[in-house]
Parts: structure tokens; C-alpha cells; sequence
């Protein structure tokens, strides 16, 4: 506004020269006529300038009122409301970063208990037949324990018969001596 007002005080500066060179030529009535009327554009020129001025100073003078400053605060809030969305597009950026590393942790762990199973596996195998070979053996012993228990018995019950034959002998040949006599 204020280019304006200078553009509008120069055009008539312009304007008063222009009168006064046409003044130089016209004869001395006509010369106050013309320098009347350029005295007269150029306190025109001057108001307008004057009222471009008040209007440039009445939008300054504006610039501090409330709708001004509510303006402005509008804009502030709207600045902070971008930055709390951006923020908040951060976070779910973040988040979602968090649950494909979960994801990831997750099926490593899964990939990582089927190599535990799979080295597991044999060890159980294992593990069963000497199980199964520890039942035979226990079986085994208890049966030739057994066959030893039956053997023992065995031996014991021929010694008894051979116990009682010899008694029954030394009874039959004390039976015999006195009828010998």
C-alpha cells in the first residue's frame, strides 16, 4: 500500500510538471488557471496518497486485534495439531515395527524348538531302548535268580533225601546189629 501511495504522489509530481511546461507556453491568465489547476491535482494527489497512508496504517493498527491474534493462534494450533499427527504416525510406525519383531523373535523361537525336537528326537530313541534293555536284563536276572532259588531248592531237597536215606541206614544197620549177635 504504501508502494502505492509513492506511485500515486509520483504520477502527480508528473502531472504538475506537465502542467507547468504547458503553462510556459499559454499566455500569463491562463498561466494562474494552469497553475491553479495543477496546484489543485496535486493536493489531489496528495489526498489520495494521505488516504492510501491511513489505509496502510489502519491494517497495521488491525494486525493487532483479537481476530488477528485469534488467527494466529488458530495457525499455532494447527501447526501442533500437524506435529501431534506426525508424532503419532511415528508411534504407529514404531509399533508396527515392534509387532514384526515380536512376529520375527517369534517364529525364530518356533524354527528354533523344531531343531530342539528334532535333536531331541533321537536322544528319546535312545533313551527307550536302554529303557527296554535295562527291563531285559532286569527280567533276566530275576529269572536266572530264580533258576539259582529252584537249583538251591533243589540241591537242599536232594541233601535231605540223602540225609534221611543215611538215617534210614544207620537206623536199618542198628536195627541189624543186635540181631546179629
Amino acid at each position: 500500500m504504501l508502494r502505492a501511495a509513492g506511485a500515486v504522489a509520483a504520477a502527480a509530481a508528473a502531472n504538475a510538471a506537465a502542467a507547468a511546461t504547458a503553462a510556459a507556453a499559454v499566455p500569463a491568465a491562463a498561466r494562474t488557471a494552469a497553475a491553479a489547476a495543477a496546484a489543485a491535482a496535486a493536493a489531489a494527489a496528495a489526498g489520495v496518497a494521505a488516504g492510501v497512508i491511513a489505509i496502510a496504517a489502519a491494517t497495521a493498527a488491525a494486525a493487532t486485534t483479537p481476530a488477528v491474534a485469534a488467527a494466529a493462534a488458530a495457525d499455532a494450533a494447527a501447526e501442533a495439531t500437524a506435529a501431534a499427527e506426525a508424532a503419532a504416525a511415528a508411534a504407529l510406525a514404531a509399533a508396527a515395527a515392534a509387532v514384526a519383531a515380536l512376529a520375527a523373535a517369534a517364529a525364530a523361537l518356533q524354527q528354533q524348538q523344531h531343531w530342539l525336537q528334532q535333536l531331541l528326537h533321537p536322544l528319546q530313541q535312545q533313551q527307550q531302548q536302554q529303557q527296554q534293555q535295562q527291563q531285559q536284563q532286569e527280567q533276566q536276572q530275576q529269572q536266572h535268580h530264580h533258576h539259582r532259588q529252584q537249583q538251591q531248592q533243589q540241591q537242599q531237597q536232594q541233601k535231605q533225601q540223602q540225609q534221611q536215606q543215611q538215617q534210614q541206614q544207620q537206623q536199618q544197620q542198628q536195627q541189624q546189629q543186635p540181631a546179629r549177635r
